[in-house]
């Protein structure tokens, strides 16, 4: 599972690395993401959330229900490192900018009943 997600940012950096820094919206780690997050999901009513800086590169996701965890920053990237549901360990937010977040790394939908992927979070 672990192979799958390096191999999935490794996919992701090269791709990005393709672009120039013309076509992309800022994103990066020298912003804070903290704060109170809108994420909307397909189907549901939005939930609001929290982001909270926790470390150099760190955050904490909190009330985002399975979305929930702590993320670091690679590259252009939150990746969960330590998820609230164990189901959720491949999960990947892509930093649009500093307060746009779009889910482009999920776990496989046999697995967790859902495709998350396209989940976006706004921040408020």
């Amino acid at each position: 599972m672990r192979a799958r997600i390096i191999l999935a940012l490794l996919l992701l950096s090269f791709v990005a690395g393709c672009a120039t820094s013309s076509t992309r919206e800022g994103a990066g780690s020298d912003s804070d993401l903290s704060g109170k997050w809108s994420v909307t999901r397909p189907g549901r009513d939005p939930i609001v959330g929290q982001i909270t800086k926790i470390g150099k590169n760190r955050y904490r996701f909190s009330n985002m229900y399975n979305l929930s965890g702590i993320y670091e920053i690679w590259k252009d990237m939150l990746v969960i490192k330590e998820p609230v549901h164990p189901n959720f360990s491949d999960l990947g937010w892509q930093i649009k900018n500093s307060s746009r977040l779009v889910v482009i790394l999920a776990p496989p939908v046999a697995v967790v009943g859902t495709d998350y992927t396209g989940v976006t979070a706004t921040k408020r």
